[in-house]
């Protein structure tokens, strides 16, 4: 579950530095999409630390996550470009997907609902990417 939560905090850190810097022609569109994605990361992050360490499922090391992610979402830092951003966020989602689908059938059945409803929440995201990058 470790690689869950790091994915889901890069993935925050990557929208929130995206929101901050994005620039061009789509700007306020871009700044608005971007700073809706950084909080539902954020969310969905805080629920299923919260849930591990709630239910003592496993030992989480938040440093060592945090570590993790912001390794992760350090890629391309001089980027600006929205079309960049939006490539990378949604390859994070297609891994964050990958990831919860490994790991859902090893936990209990609310922890299963919860990663359920994490990855049908990012199927969406990925919907609205693919159609942001379609209209580049």
């Amino acid at each position: 579950m470790d690689s869950i939560v790091a994915q889901l905090r890069a993935l925050q850190f990557l929208a929130h530095r995206a929101h901050n810097v994005v620039k061009g022609p789509t700007f306020f569109e871009d700044h608005e999409f971007l700073g809706e994605l950084y909080p539902a990361y954020e969310t969905a992050y805080d629920d299923l630390v919260e849930r591990i360490i709630g239910t003592n499922a496993e030992s989480l090391s938040i440093c060592k996550v945090n570590k993790a992610a912001a390794e992760m979402s350090s890629v391309s830092p001089n980027e600006t470009r929205p079309d960049a951003f939006f490539k990378i966020i949604l390859k994070g989602e297609k891994d964050l997907c990958a990831l919860i689908e490994k790991s859902i059938k090893e936990q209990t059945q609310g922890t299963q609902n919860l990663l359920a409803q994490i990855a049908d929440d990012s199927e969406k995201r990925c919907y609205k990417l693919k159609q942001r990058l379609a209209t580049a």
